[in-house]
Order: structure tokens, then sequence, then C-alpha cells
């Protein structure tokens, strides 16, 4: 059984916040296996991008955008992505606190949004082809 397939079969209904991944990228999952393990991020819950659940319980997501950038559903409902999610993210960090007033200036907020665009340039590398046989993949 894929690790997609697992997923599927979990409660949607789950709580928010709300991190949208792509089960079919190991980068994608090994974030989401080292997130959940960082102290106080139990109360988050991660959904495939593949399950189409969440894009009728969700209509206000975009299918493709999903695909080519991180989103996130704070605990108000407003999505987040790139690098405005990737800010929400970095303070759950426990040291993060110390510069958390950094990181609201727009130096600070400038400086995320382009290590987001460096990391999702190369989740997108990594998944343009397949690790067994080379091939491109067909993914939307």
């Amino acid at each position: 059984m894929s690790h997609t397939e697992e997923l599927e079969k979990e409660d949607y209904s789950l709580p928010l916040p709300i991190i949208l991944y792509d089960s079919d990228c190991g980068l994608c999952i090994r974030f989401m296996k080292s997130f959940q393990r960082m102290p106080n991020t139990s109360d988050y819950s991660f959904i495939p991008i593949q399950n189409e659940e969440i894009f009728s319980t969700f209509p206000q997501l975009n299918r493709e955008e999903c695909y080519e950038t991180l989103h996130l559903i704070n605990t108000d409902g407003k999505i987040l992505k790139a690098g405005e999610a990737t800010s929400f993210l970095i303070k759950k960090f426990p040291m993060v606190e110390k510069f958390k007033w950094l990181i609201e200036k727009d130096m600070g907020k400038k400086t995320i949004s382009i290590f987001y665009d460096v990391v999702n340039k190369y989740r997108k590398a990594i998944k343009k082809s397949c690790p067994k046989c080379g091939k491109p993949r067909l993914s939307p």
C-alpha cells in the first residue's frame, strides 16, 4: 500500500491549522515527518494534495497552486502560501522566539521568501524525474 493510499483512509475533518503537502514528493514527506517530531506541533494536521476531499472542503484552494507551492490553512481558515506559510511555520521553532522581531520586519520576510523560493526550486527539480528510471514524471 502506498503512502498516499494510507493517508486517504484518514479522517479529513481534522482540526486547523492544516499543512498541505505532496505525498509523491520525498522532500515534502521528510519535512512533514521532521515537523511532526518537533515539540508543540501535535495540533497541526497534514493532508496530501492528492486527496480530492480537501478541495471540496476548502473550495478556495487552487489545485494547480497547491502542486506548485506550500499551502497552510491557519486556525482562522486563512490560506497562507509560499513565504508567508514558511514564516508562519518558522515561528514554531523554539529558538526563533528570540529573533521573532527580525522575522517580522520587511527584510526578514524577504529573506524567508528567498529561502522558500530556493527550496521550492530544489523540490521541483527533484520531482521532475524519477530517481529509479530517470524518466520525466507526469505530474499536474
